[in-house]
This record gives C-alpha cells, structure tokens and sequence, in this order.
C-alpha cells in the first residue's frame, strides 16, 4: 500500500449548519450488512471527537460518496448510491474518551472489492479522521492500482468531494450534544 498524498478533495458535511445527528431514515441504505469481518483498526476519541462523530455525514450531493451516522455507539459507513454497509466502527468508553472496541468491513465481493487489512484500516482512519472529524490525512492507494491513475481520481473514486469545515467557517464544536 502507498499513500497518495494527503486527502485534498472537497465533500460537504452533515446538513451543514443543522447539529441533528443522522440516522438510518436519514438517506436510503440497505438494512442488512451482509457478511463482514474484523479489521485491526484502533483509534483514541476525546468526548468531543465522539459527540462530533455521532453527528455523521448525510450525502448531499451526487459526488458524496458515503452516509455515516451513529446506533448503539457503532459507526455505519455506507456507500451513498448503492446503500450497501462497507464499515462498521463500535465505540466504547476508555479511560478518558473513547476507543475502537471492533471495526469490520464487508467481505462480499458483490458490494466491494475487499483489499489488505493494512490499506482497509488506512482508507477507514481518512473516514473517520478526515471525512467525520475534518483533520487531514494521507490517502492510501491500494497495492493493485495501476501506476500511472492519478492519485486525484482514486481519491474522488473512493471518496468524492469534500469541502471540510475549516474552509466553510464552521465550528461544528460549537453544535450541542447530539448524544
């Protein structure tokens, strides 16, 4: 796996200045994850990080490729146009935040094209850390992807467009407790 570059797109985030959290009714998804399997990925949350991861991501245009929202302290991350499940992050209180207690991805070669656990833990740390918390990250490519695509467009493959907070002006610090 190599990194392609800190990830550089643009995505606009959840309802923008709306501090609701999203939730399942929130965009078409399809109910059943299908067959998933552990991923080693761990991270550390503050509360603050957990009450903004809480919030989720609500797909509000075409280029937005992923829908993230929060049930029972387990992350779904879900492709935007196909509503297939591809992540699974379960929280859980450790010491002075929160930790990962078990991340999972879809194994179902149908809804995705499962890679190495070190390129699925990398591509799910950008979601979590870039997508939902807005600090960049670098982007991993896949071992298999040709040479010669430019890093942009596996970006935009994976993930779309993303306008981070930062470049709106808005403090998603600011919103209440969602939780």
């Amino acid at each position: 796996m190599r990194f392609a570059g800190p990830f550089a797109s643009s995505f606009s985030r959840l309802a923008m200045n709306d501090p609701r959290p999203a939730h399942r009714h929130s965009h078409s998804i399809r109910e059943d994850p299908g067959p998933m399997e552990p991923i080693p990925f761990r991270d550390h949350f503050t509360p603050d990080e957990v009450r903004r991861l809480r919030l989720g991501l609500v797909p509000m245009e075409m280029e937005e490729k992923w829908f993230v929202y929060c049930e029972d302290d387990t992350l779904y991350f879900h492709r935007s146009w196909t509503g297939y499940c591809l992540y699974t992050v379960r929280l859980e209180a450790e010491g002075d935040g929160y930790g990962v207690a078990e991340a999972r991805v879809a194994t179902e070669p149908d809804k995705y094209r499962r890679s190495t656990d070190e390129y699925e833990c990398a591509l799910l740390r950008v979601l979590v850390r870039d997508l939902l918390l807005d600090e960049p990250m670098p982007f991993p490519r896949r071992d298999d992807e040709p040479p010669d695509v430019p890093d942009a467009l596996i970006q935009h493959r994976v993930v779309g467009r993303k306008l981070s907070d930062r470049a709106l002006g808005i403090d998603r610090t600011a919103f209440p407790d969602t939780h």
